[in-house]
């Protein structure tokens, strides 16, 4: 591994959640986090459109992991990241499914451990694509989910003990964005996460957190049809899409 890669990968991060960490108070959940505006029961299911949202996240989940086991050749370097991925796409579904049935931290936490998973399968195929793939398969992507998982584990510790601290979790989920950045500058060449298609996924999951800010707003604005946050997860899934059909064009068999 080169030093670049060494100091990009590992050391960039380090540093700046040493200072993150140095220089920030411990960041509790916000308990009226759940209490989302749409809290309509419908068949028998609480928070039924908070929960249905989340079909698009196993659909796509289904269909890239079925996509991801058929690379082969020059594309098969991309297979388990891709899978892992998928599958915590659709781990999503059934762990934001299974929160919003009753919102609470402790559900919560299976909400947030696949998405740790997508994340940070996400940041390894940017690794594998764009640096080197040796490096993504046998260090960054092993490192990174332990991490991810760590987020949680750090977060339902410190919850326990009554000073519940989000910020390994907001780190692992916002960061490798930026990391991400630096790491399409130096490194130009790529197959599946291009620029273009790596801009529309960090759209639409922009897109995603400001509908999900402003939950209540769009319940209002849409006169009670639909909450802020059942659209941040149709917005969310499309970033998924994205990924999904970037793979499918350059391995379309």
């Amino acid at each position: 591994m080169f030093k670049k890669e060494v100091i990009l990968i590992f050391w960039i991060p380090l540093l700046f959640f040493i200072s993150l960490k140095a220089m920030t108070y411990p960041i509790a959940q916000d308990i009226s986090y759940h209490n989302f505006a749409d809290q309509r029961n419908m068949l028998g299911i609480d928070h039924f459109l908070n929960v249905l949202s989340n079909i698009f996240f196993l659909i796509i989940g289904v269909l890239g992991s079925f996509k991801s086991l058929q690379m082969e050749g020059e594309y098969i370097k991309y297979r388990l990241v891709a899978l892992i991925f998928f599958i915590g796409v659709g781990l999503v579904a059934l762990g934001s499914g299974y929160y919003h049935l009753d919102p609470n931290n402790m559900t919560l936490v299976w909400d947030r451990l696949p998405m740790t998973i997508a994340f940070m399968a996400f940041f390894s195929m940017v690794v594998i694509d764009r640096i080197d793939a040796r490096i993504g398969q046998k260090v960054v992507l092993p490192i990174s989910l332990l991490l991810g998982a760590l987020s949680i584990l750090y977060w339902v510790i410190t919850e326990n003990m009554g000073v519940g601290d989000l910020r390994a979790y907001a780190f692992i989920q916002f960061f490798p964005v930026i990391l991400i950045g630096l790491i399409c500058w130096m490194y130009r060449q790529a197959k599946i996460m291009k620029v273009s298609m790596l801009s529309y996924v960090f759209l639409w999951y922009a897109i995603a957190k400001i509908l999900e800010h402003f939950d209540l707003q769009f319940y209002q604005l849409t006169f009670g049809l639909v909450s802020g946050h059942s659209l941040k997860h149709v917005a969310a899934a499309i970033a998924t899409w994205i990924v999904y059909r970037s793979i499918r064009h350059v391995f379309p068999q």
